[in-house]
């Protein structure tokens, strides 16, 4: 039986990647350089070998990668950027032109209205095809980041940035087993991640989560993405990821923040709501995932808006709908990163994670 697997090595090991690609007992799919990371098919008994040799080593039938936007439950754009003080970089002109961000999700649709004008640069990781092609998911994270459609209620973060959308959801699985949909969705996830360091992207956005590996209870770093998202955090890159909609979905002792938000140096996003009875009042949101994380590290590391959020429909080029989800926090956390770095002229992710801490208001 072949089986997909992830098998992590020291960095710049490339003598063993070379020995796998010539190696009859299995099938080397892809070298992750950045991530220092191979994925490979191969048997049962290999699989074990590598076990027994102490490889970093995992099965991709243990991940799941779920989207983490809850249906309709409308929060604009103009209250969600009161909230992160947008307002005052825009009145300075600063937009987060020059700095990088690339969204980890589904396809984009670049022709919709509230996106006209703004750099948006399309990957495709899902084998789809670039921009979108069913799932409405990736062109919501635009507009939440670049949007623009007053009229709408939207207004984006950041809307001068590079956009890079960098698709890895697969809308759908004809023909293949759910196994097999699964295994392929975490191996175009890490593909999707060591594209956008090898292209210099300087922020990452990831509005997913691992829901098999939190269901079970392991550690980030026993997870492929989890590790592979770890060492672009020790490389400089500013990963923002949410913390997840499943507050009760783990175990009993386990956490309920879920990889890649579980990751030390992420930040992690969770959801305020707005109280209906006083509108000025903000509490935590009820489905947001809260930690501490399996190792007592506390998580989420800042919260933003996540409920009632006005956003855009991929279905069409005039279309919008209203949602709950950290999905949508975690965004307008990247956006507010890109707005930082351009403020002070650099790329500084201690910087942002001290101003954060300053800035935000207890909760």
């Amino acid at each position: 039986m072949t089986i997909r697997v992830v098998t992590g090595f020291p960095h710049g090991d490339t003598y063993t990647v070379n020995a796998m690609a010539t190696d009859p007992r299995l099938a080397l799919i892809r070298w992750l350089p950045r991530l220092s990371m191979a994925v490979i098919d191969c048997d049962d008994d290999y699989a074990q070998l590598m076990r027994d040799e102490k490889y970093e080593f995992f099965d991709a039938r243990e991940t799941r990668i779920e989207l983490l936007t809850v249906p309709p439950s409308a929060v604009t754009g103009s209250i969600i950027n009161q909230r992160l003080d947008v307002d005052s970089f825009h009145a300075l002109g600063i937009t987060g032109a020059g700095v990088k961000v690339a969204v980890v999700d589904a396809g984009v649709r670049a022709t919709h209205e509230a996106l006209q004008g703004k750099v948006i640069v399309q990957y495709d990781h899902s084998g789809d095809g670039i921009g979108y092609t069913g799932e409405d998911h990736g062109t919501a994270m635009a507009g939440v980041i670049i949007g623009d459609n007053l009229d709408e209620g939207i207004s984006g973060v950041a809307p001068g940035v590079t956009y890079g959308d960098f698709k890895f959801i697969r809308d759908s699985f004809p023909g293949e087993t759910y196994e097999h949909y699964i295994t392929a969705l975490m191996t175009n996830a890490l593909v999707a991640l060591e594209a956008a360091a090898q292209l210099g992207y300087h922020i990452i956005s990831c509005s997913w989560v691992d829901v098999l590996s939190m269901a079970q209870g392991r550690k980030w770093h026993e997870t492929p993405v989890g590790l592979a998202v770890g060492r672009l955090c020790e490389q400089g890159i500013l990963i923002v990821a949410a913390s997840g909609n499943s507050d009760s979905l783990a175990p009993e002792g386990y956490s309920n923040v879920g990889v890649p938000a579980n990751v030390p140096l992420v930040v992690a996003v969770g959801a305020i709501a707005r109280s209906v009875v006083s509108p000025e009042t903000w509490f935590t949101a009820d489905f947001s995932s809260k930690g501490p994380t399996i190792e007592g590290i506390v998580k989420p590391d800042i919260s933003a808006v996540g409920q009632n959020v006005r956003y855009l429909l991929g279905s069409g080029d005039n279309e919008y709908n209203v949602g709950d989800g950290t999905s949508f926090a975690c965004p307008m956390v990247a956006g507010l990163a890109a707005l930082v770095f351009q403020s002070i002229g650099r790329v500084d992710v201690q910087y942002f994670k001290d101003t954060l801490n300053y800035r935000a208001v207890p909760l």
